[in-house]
């Protein structure tokens, strides 16, 4: 009897291929990189405040939230300047076909603004640069563990993936993955959307405290 061909489809409606680790691993360990990456810029504004740069900003005519906004600015064009390098990266070395540019592109923005917020966060709340430095490791620690990036996804339990969908990891994750394996512009739409929310989100909260700590 000739052999019966199997294909498994994912939600997305995309073909699911067999489970690649590289593919897998390439994006997760990506947004990993950048949540330390972009948690190191953010603390850069507590040891301007030590070196008296900040004190002279805040007395100026600028706005506290266009101070933090700046500051963000810089660290998303850091975040996404290493995220665009290592997606060139993984496919000029790797062979990694990311899929649609588009969708691509409009996911690597998503994902770089949303944890953006999470790198300015602790920034905004602590003290000292210390201080920021402890907060900002545990949360890329934590988030790369329940979002996935040492495991894949599936093989965590239903409510921890439910969990890491706080976390601008699971997202990217899932999104990249999807797209990899087929996805259009169309089935990333939400995982952009709830990125772009999570990144407007978190810097009205870095906002809020920034300007209650240096008023």
């Amino acid at each position: 009897e000739p052999p019966v061909r199997v294909e498994i489809t994912s939600k997305t409606g995309a073909q699911d291929k067999s489970f690649n680790w590289l593919e897998y691993s390439a994006p997760s360990m990506a947004i990993l990189f950048m949540m330390f990456t972009l948690s190191a810029a953010g603390r850069t504004l507590l040891i301007e405040r030590d070196h008296g740069t900040l004190p002279r900003m805040l007395i100026s005519p600028t706005r506290r939230a266009e101070i933090l906004g700046g500051k963000m600015l810089g660290n998303f064009l850091t975040g996404l300047l290493q995220m665009t390098i290592l997606i060139l990266t993984g496919r000029l070395l790797f062979g990694i076909t990311w899929g649609n540019p588009l969708a691509v592109g409009l996911l690597t923005i998503a994902v770089v603004a949303a944890t953006t917020g999470w790198g300015m966060l602790p920034t905004a709340f602590s003290r000292t640069s210390g201080q920021a430095n402890a907060i900002g490791t545990a949360i890329a620690l934590i988030f790369g563990a329940v979002a996935g990036s040492f495991v894949p996804r599936a093989a965590l339990p239903d409510w921890l993936q439910k969990i890491g969908l706080i976390t601008p990891n699971a997202w990217g994750i899932e999104g990249y993955y999807n797209l990899i394996n087929g996805a259009t512009l169309a089935d990333t739409v939400p995982a952009i959307l709830a990125l772009l929310a999570m990144a407007v989100i978190l810097f009205g909260f870095a906002a809020l405290a920034f300007r209650r700590q240096y008023t």
